[in-house]
């Protein structure tokens, strides 16, 4: 694979980064510290299937909804949520780690940002090619 492939897909491995590391934060937290954290990943995890921006991922989502409240969606889902529950785990540590890792993912997903928003006719080319492979 060439490095422009490569480059390509680094703004959906590191969405998915932030997101995995948020679920996982809340899974420890509900066998550790409160079974009732996990209603928290359960509540992100639905929250970011149900609700899709129309071409984004899927050609059709269940629920399409405008862009800059997929980017909300994301940003609360991985990001706000991500930081609480390293937060709880690893004090400020954590906290500092995710968000760094929440401003890579959105210094990497402007593009499929400024679609969402309507500045950009044009989806990313990572968008598409995802896409495709569905």
């Amino acid at each position: 694979m060439s490095t422009t492939k490569q480059a390509i897909f680094l703004p959906p491995v590191f969405r998915f980064l932030m997101e995995l590391t948020a679920w996982g934060y809340f899974i420890i937290l509900a066998f550790t510290v409160d079974i009732l954290y996990i209603l928290i990943f359960l509540l992100s995890i639905l929250l970011l299937g149900l609700f899709n921006f129309p071409g984004d991922k899927k050609k059709e989502g269940p629920v399409n909804i405008p862009g800059w409240t997929r980017i909300l969606n994301e940003l609360f889902s991985g990001g706000l949520l991500g930081i609480i529950g390293a937060y709880l785990l690893f004090q400020e540590v954590g906290a500092i780690l995710q968000f760094i890792l929440i401003l890579i993912v959105i210094i990497l997903d402007r593009k499929r940002y400024a679609w969402f928003l309507g500045i950009s006719d044009v989806a990313p080319d990572y968008v598409t090619v995802l896409r495709e492979m569905k």
